[in-house]
């Protein structure tokens, strides 16, 4: 969990370090702390060595999502499948995700 207490209005640059290892709420939470002002602001992320492959899906989406709220189905599905694949004594829960559109309903089991 992370907690932003950055309020500064002029701010324009954010340097996020090992940007890899945040889930995509928490990254979005940084990069909103930035580009309040008139000037043009940079949000550069950080990582270094070898990167898991939800690890660069994060980085790929929050590149794709420029000043856009990043996608929380997404975001769950890489959190589920990181926190299931982690070494645990305790049986992995079994998550199912459903979404509502208007073109009908769809499930999607996750772990």
């Amino acid at each position: 969990m992370i907690e932003v207490g950055v309020d500064v209005a002029n701010a324009a640059i954010m340097v996020i370090e090992h940007a890899d290892r945040f889930g995509l709420a928490q990254l979005h939470q940084l990069r909103g702390r930035i580009g309040r002002g008139a000037a043009k602001s940079y949000c550069i992320l950080m990582y270094g060595g070898k990167v898991s492959e939800e690890g660069q899906r994060r980085l790929d989406a929050m590149v794709r999502t420029k000043r856009r709220i990043p996608d929380a189905e997404l975001d769950l599905e890489l959190r589920v499948r990181e926190n299931s694949s982690a070494p645990s004594k305790q049986a992995s829960p079994v998550f199912a995700l459903r979404t509502s559109s208007a073109t009908g309903n769809s499930s999607k089991r996750l772990n």
